[in-house]
């Protein structure tokens, strides 16, 4: 279930990253960066709770 939601969260990260490119090349890394954060978080999350 988990892997699905990631999948979900990256294609929204995917579009919004398009949109704001529109605006400028800094918002969309910014979003960019802080998509990838979000889901190198979630896997350290999916790993440890699959670790216990």
């Amino acid at each position: 279930m988990e892997v699905g939601r990631e999948i979900y969260s990256g294609a929204m990260c995917i579009s919004k990253k398009k949109e704001d490119k529109e605006e400028g090349r800094f918002n969309a890394l910014f979003f960019g960066m802080l998509c990838l954060g979000f889901l190198w978080a979630l896997g350290w999350a999916q790993k440890i709770l699959w670790f216990y």
